[in-house]
């Protein structure tokens, strides 16, 4: 016999059974992922801005980079980046920009 993990409840089971619910297994991993969401919420926060500000400027002319650092774009924040015929295109989520000068050419991915 042996120990739930989460409540200490004894019970019988599989050897490598941690758990004696599913219950008390889901509670075990939602606590144990409590600090990587509350780590990474501002940073999601940050990318979700970004994303919304090139979104809502998408098709337009070539945007000034400072309007959009005015509006509440930070730069530093991308989800990932690649290599185009216009330079590296920095990209959050499914939107992207090429800097041009100290100007922003906004690409849909």
């Amino acid at each position: 016999m042996k120990n739930c993990e989460y409540c200490f409840t004894p019970f019988e089971g599989r050897l490598n059974q941690k758990f004696h619910s599913n219950k008390c297994r889901g509670r075990h991993h939602y606590i144990n992922k409590q600090d990587e969401r509350l780590a990474l919420k501002p940073v999601i926060e940050i990318l979700r801005t970004n994303r919304n500000l090139l979104k809502e400027n998408y098709g337009s002319k070539p945007v000034l980079l400072e309007e959009l650092k005015k509006m509440g774009f930070k730069s530093a924040y991308i989800t990932h980046s690649c290599a185009s015929d216009d330079g590296v295109v920095k990209c959050c989520f499914d939107y992207g920009y090429v800097s041009q000068n100290s100007f922003i050419k906004i690409i849909k991915l």
